[in-house]
C-alpha cells in the first residue's frame, strides 16, 4: 500500500519533469550559411554547427536565405532542421 502510494507519487513528479521541460517544439529557422551551417532562431539567436542536426534533405537543398522548419530539443540545446519551409 505505502509502496504503491510511493510509486503513484514518483510519477506524477516525473510527468509533471517533462511537462515543464517542454523536450521538443517546432520553429522556423533563418539559414544563414550552408558551410558550415549556421542559421538564427526567433529573428535574433544564431547557431552554429554544434547545436544543428541537419536532415538529409536539408543538406541537399538550403541555401543562405532560405527558411527552414526545425525541432527544438531539450530546451534548445539542439535544433534538428527537418525541411525547406514554403
Amino acid at each position: 500500500m505505502a509502496g504503491e502510494k510511493l510509486v503513484h507519487l514518483m510519477q506524477t513528479a516525473a510527468r509533471g519533469t517533462l511537462e515543464a521541460a517542454e523536450p521538443t517544439d517546432l520553429v522556423y529557422v533563418e539559414v544563414l550559411s550552408t558551410a558550415p551551417a549556421r542559421v538564427r532562431v526567433n529573428g535574433r539567436v544564431e547557431l552554429g554547427e554544434a547545436h544543428l542536426i541537419l536532415s538529409g534533405q536539408c543538406r541537399a537543398t538550403l541555401a543562405a536565405g532560405d527558411r527552414a522548419v526545425a525541432l527544438r530539443v531539450h530546451g534548445g540545446q539542439k535544433y534538428y532542421l527537418m525541411e525547406k519551409a514554403e
